[in-house]
């Protein structure tokens, strides 16, 4: 569908014992080379509470084959 983004849906757990404000960071790649970079700063997740939520990407127009995410902070 035109104008289409790719999507990908985490799930993020606060094991800790105090809110914690997570910074994320997700790379969409195609065959190992960079399609788009992009940040995610999450609102505070209290102790114990697991979140859900939907990182969009590039357009659908370019071939992603592979997105990886990692929590940079806490």
């Amino acid at each position: 569908v035109p104008g289409q983004r790719w999507q990908v849906v985490l799930y993020l757990n606060n094991n800790s014992a105090k809110t914690v404000v997570p910074l994320l960071h997700c790379s969409f790649t195609n065959s190992g080379k960079p399609v788009e970079e992009t940040r995610i700063l999450m609102p505070p997740v209290g102790p114990g509470v697991r979140v859900g939520f939907t990182v969009y990407g590039p357009n659908t127009s370019l071939f992603v084959d592979r997105a990886n995410c990692r929590v940079e902070s806490p």
